[in-house]
């Protein structure tokens, strides 16, 4: 990259923006380990930002101005998730000296899992899920309503359960 120094929109840093200035000499242009035309870069490169401050501000400016802008425009979309711990309270007699649980054919335990799993699945728990929370009254469920005008409310219900169910 050549020197600007002698083109004339540039000025040397002695003399630029109608101010006199005094290139350190000796020891001095050499206290940060920088070279006289690496001074000159960085001045040349502060003067340029300088003379474009106002293209700078205004380019931030729009970009918050328009950032900002999304934001309050845009819907809010909130989600939520939950987890279940399923825990089984009866324990052995034996405690932790049980020898079938110390094998690993203990399967009582992973029978409760299934059935506790099976009833969260069921279409009777979650026809009961959608009129506890009410669910027929949200956008998702009415979009499946509006979809099939002509179904009778039994199909309707079964149709709102295979969604929920899905959507598990």
């Amino acid at each position: 990259m050549d020197n600007n120094l002698d083109n004339p929109r540039f000025p040397t840093p002695q003399v630029a923006h109608g101010i006199q200035t005094q290139v350190p000499q000796g020891q001095f242009a050499h206290q940060y380990g920088m070279e006289y035309s690496e001074i000159d870069k960085v001045r040349d490169f502060w003067y340029r930002l300088l003379k474009r401050k106002k293209w700078i501000l205004a380019v931030f400016i729009a970009i918050v101005a328009a950032t900002g802008l999304y934001v309050l425009l845009k819907t809010p979309v909130y989600r939520s998730s939950a987890t279940i711990q399923i825990t089984q309270n009866n324990q052995s007699i034996l405690g932790e000296r049980d020898p079938m649980a110390l094998l690993g054919m203990d399967e009582s335990g992973n029978k409760f899992y299934e059935t506790q799993y099976m009833i969260l699945g069921s279409r009777t728990m979650a026809a009961k899920i959608i009129t506890a929370l009410n669910l027929r009254d949200h956008q998702e469920f009415k979009e499946l309503k509006e979809k099939n005008p002509n179904d009778t409310p039994p199909e309707i219900e079964d149709r709102y359960i295979k969604f929920f169910l899905k959507n598990l």
